[in-house]
């Protein structure tokens, strides 16, 4: 889950993978987190609860926000989050989104589940692409628009200055190549969350070679999983 705060707006991606408030306070640790900012901004921002795709652990929590004051819920399916971001060429569209003196980038990139997107942070050069680029299992739904997407994310990191990159999982180990079993719950020797343009243009690469034919292959910091 990552947190942008401006001036006008806060946009939330994700609220995980538990549902449970006593558990998992997540609508009050992001309260705390704007109500602080607000005091030191000495303004009031309305909260944006979006997705990096529709798959359960990425909006289970979303009930805690439902009905909220100042909070805004975006939808789950595609036509949801093209209504929203007020895409017009869903997905070759990349949609400015203003917090208030902080500028994202929207970025279409189904593929791994057609309603996923990328966001790009201007002010502190952070790409996230949820579960489409991360160290692990890269599973693919669409083969197609998963290269398509990656091409896309390439051509933009050729413009834009990008420090990291940040997916929403880890599950390769510090052994190239290596990953964690499904279901694992200790992993004390993970690969790092942060990847670079250098991977994605890696990721790019394999995928140009494997051609069209949806196809599983290791690599060092990530594996190509496709669901077909």
């Amino acid at each position: 889950m990552f947190l942008f705060l401006g001036d006008e707006k806060a946009l939330l991606m994700d609220t995980g993978a538990v549902e449970e408030e006593s558990t998992f306070p997540l609508y009050k640790t992001v309260s705390t987190i704007i109500h602080n900012w607000e005091k030191q901004q000495n303004k009031k921002v309305n909260l944006i609860v979006a997705h990096t795709h529709k798959h359960g652990d990425h909006y289970a929590a979303d009930g805690q926000f439902k009905a909220k004051p100042n909070t805004t819920l975006v939808g789950l399916e595609k036509t949801k989050v093209i209504d929203f971001f007020k895409f017009i060429d869903w997905p070759n569209d990349i949609i400015n989104f203003e917090l208030g003196n902080r500028l994202l980038k929207i970025i279409p990139i189904p593929g791994h589940q057609e309603a996923s997107i990328s966001v790009y942070d201007t002010s502190s050069q952070l790409l996230l692409t949820g579960d489409t680029f991360y160290p692990g299992r890269l599973y693919v739904d669409d083969w197609l628009s998963f290269k398509n997407s990656i091409n896309r994310l390439v051509n933009f990191s050729k413009k834009h200055q990008i420090q990291h990159i940040l997916g929403n999982h880890i599950e390769m180990s510090i052994v190239d190549g290596v990953d964690y079993p499904i279901g694992t719950t200790y992993q004390p020797e993970e690969r790092k969350l942060q990847l670079t343009v250098k991977d994605l243009e890696t990721l790019q690469l394999a995928l140009d070679t494997l051609g069209d034919i949806p196809s599983r292959k290791v690599y060092k910091n990530f594996i190509i999983y496709p669901n077909e």
